[in-house]
């Protein structure tokens, strides 16, 4: 059973009910007037003597219509001035439904206006409340828009809340009529003709079966292609494929036409998510998966976690399905290329999420938007959910008790209950470069699947980056030899990937000369540079040292004036400890005594 039919039960039921207050969270009022259309026909007492409809519908072009009234043919409706009050005062004279239209976009600026019209509403609600669903005076207000309903606080609790889902594979399977039997006609003219109808028909849009092969594979690739959209760009998709091309049959002739198919939806698809300004699609290739060095263990993990998404049908129902890791690390050390790999490895598409795109200036505006995202994410399900430094993206989280903490507090609310909740096979992949600041409900078990940590190389680690970096620009693979002489080097240091990436870049464009055939990276050229590398970070950790012994140094002065100098040295001993830099083998340590696992190790 597809969303929309659950949706369409709901809207049956509260129109049944007749329950005074509905708010619909709905953009695409077309594709909502069929489902009310439905509803309303299957309703006796909402049709006359004529069997006309007894619903009015109000908007801020074009003011009062009846709900079954249409655009005529070569104009518009002409504008009515009536006010949005004096419509609500007298609807339910003659009329059992009012629907007011995008009501959002008339009372968003007009402060005095939302309050009257918010008091009205009120009053509306109580008043009909009372009666009983078959009394003849109980009528319906249903709300259409696409903003958050807290532009009426006052009736925010009054109101019944409906949603208009994404359509989900058997939505998509029914507007493609994948399983309808009908075809378009071979002729070019034929198809002009059902082009300049845009395709419909009374069971759907006719984007039929031509459009993909017979093959099973094509058509599941096309349905997983449009998950994630609503309906209204599906068709938007579908019918600029229909125009570009000219016919069905012009398509079809050529040997790739299926995949130039699904290319071309996902390359709106992408245009549309960037255009909603809430996730991005970030384009993966599947070479990715082994563009990462020292990770070995993060990505033996990951195929397990692959074997189970790719044959979740066969998983044990009750058993918890994958739910996402958190990677952490110093900057610079992979985390960012393994969400990437990831996605790669798994093979689905790979969504990113910046919390900061969400906040909006209205209350609960941000945690509409989270919801809008989230609801993306799961309807594109199976996919990896990327968020990138998620301790920097909650940063407003108990900080100052301000509006900003208040709303970030929500948000974490709605998004952990999420975490812990979801059912759906959005794999959530975080990044974060210090877990000090997250607070302790993201780590405890349950929100994740595991906590990675990615820390600088060892000889070995730096040697499989360096190999990976170099193969990745295409150059010549050194000797063994003279890679484990410069790993080594860079492990001593010790060096993060990106660095390493860095070093085999620089050293390629100090050897390389124009009109040259030149693919070779000079091993010796790469040596120097880590040698530089190494004393310029001695003296930079040095001098760090020093400067924070001495200010502290300089407090202790400060607050005890007489100090003698034997215990001066005791200080600076104790400053000297606190702030001399971790070794790898301490870093290691810590992290795995809060139960992290390393990367770049295998498991047992």
């Amino acid at each position: 059973m597809g969303a929309f039919v659950e949706f369409r039960k709901k809207l049956q039921d509260v129109v049944t009910r007749r329950v005074p207050l509905v708010w619909i969270d709905c953009f695409d009022y077309k594709f909502l007037k069929k489902e009310l259309d439905y509803v309303f026909q299957n309703d006796d007492s909402l049709l006359d003597e004529d069997e006309r409809y007894k619903v009015l519908v109000w908007d801020a072009f074009c003011g009062q219509r009846q709900f079954n009234t249409g655009y005529a043919d070569g104009g518009i409706y002409k504008t009515d001035d009536k006010d949005v009050l004096e419509i609500l005062e007298s609807f339910e004279t003659n009329y059992e439904v009012l629907i007011l239209k995008d009501i959002d976009s008339v009372l968003e600026y007009d402060e005095n206006k939302r309050t009257r019209i918010s008091a009205f509403l009120q009053n509306f609600c109580y008043r009909h409340q009372k009666w009983s669903c078959n009394d003849e005076r109980r009528k319906i207000i249903i709300m259409q828009s696409s903003a958050c309903t807290n532009l009426y606080p006052k009736i925010d609790k009054l109101l019944y809340k409906l949603e208009l889902p994404l359509p989900d594979k058997d939505d998509i399977e029914q507007e493609l009529c994948l399983d309808s039997g009908v075809y378009l006609n071979e002729s070019r003219e034929e198809c002009k003709k059902l082009s300049a109808k845009y395709f419909k028909s009374d069971t759907g849009y006719l984007y039929v079966k031509s459009i993909v092969a017979d093959k099973e594979s094509y058509k599941k690739e096309m349905v997983a292609a449009f998950l994630g959209m609503n309906i209204y760009n599906i068709r938007h998709i579908l019918t600029t494929i229909m125009e570009k091309n000219g016919c069905i049959k012009s398509m079809i002739s050529s040997e790739d036409k299926d995949q130039k198919v699904v290319n071309l939806i996902k390359e709106e698809k992408k245009q549309i998510v960037k255009r909603s300004g809430l996730l991005d699609i970030i384009d993966v290739a599947s070479e990715q998966k082994n563009s990462v060095g020292n990770v070995a263990g993060l990505m033996n993990y990951m195929a397990k976690q692959q074997a189970i998404i790719d044959n979740i049908a066969h998983y044990p129902p009750r058993m918890p399905k994958p739910k996402g890791i958190l990677l952490v690390g110093a900057p610079g050390c992979g985390k960012s290329e393994s969400a990437k790999a990831i996605a790669a490895t798994l093979d689905k598409p790979l969504l990113r999420l910046d919390i900061g795109r969400l906040m909006g200036q209205y209350v609960g505006q941000s945690e509409h938007n989270l919801a809008d995202a989230i609801a993306v994410a799961e309807a594109a399900a199976p996919c990896v959910l990327w968020i990138d430094e998620i301790e920097k993206a909650f940063a407003g989280f108990d900080n100052s008790g301000g509006d900003n903490d208040i709303t970030v507090t929500r948000m974490i609310g709605s998004f952990l209950t999420w975490m812990q909740e979801h059912k759906s096979l959005v794999y959530l992949v975080a990044t974060a470069n210090n877990l000090d600041n997250l607070r302790p409900e993201f780590l405890r078990k349950g929100r994740w699947d595991e906590i990675f940590y990615l820390s600088y190389p060892d000889k070995d680690g730096a040697k499989d980056i360096l190999k990976k970096c170099i193969s990745k620009y295409g150059l010549e693979m050194p000797e063994d030899k003279m890679i484990d002489e410069c790993a080594e080097a860079m492990a001593q240091i010790p060096l993060s990937g990106a660095e390493i990436d860095a070093i085999v870049v620089e050293a390629f464009q100090k050897g390389w000369k124009p009109n040259t055939e030149n693919i070779g990276l000079n091993m010796t050229e790469v040596k120097d540079i880590v040698s530089t590398k190494k004393t310029q970070k001695e003296s930079s950790k040095d001098s760090l040292l020093n400067s924070k012994i001495e200010r502290g140094l300089k407090e202790v002065k400060l607050s005890r004036p007489d100090i003698p100098d034997r215990e001066l040295e005791k200080v600076k001993t104790v400053l000297t400890d606190l702030y001399k830099e971790k070794t790898l083998e301490e870093i290691e340590k810590e992290y795995e005594a809060k139960g992290f696992i390393s990367a770049s190790k295998l498991q047992k």
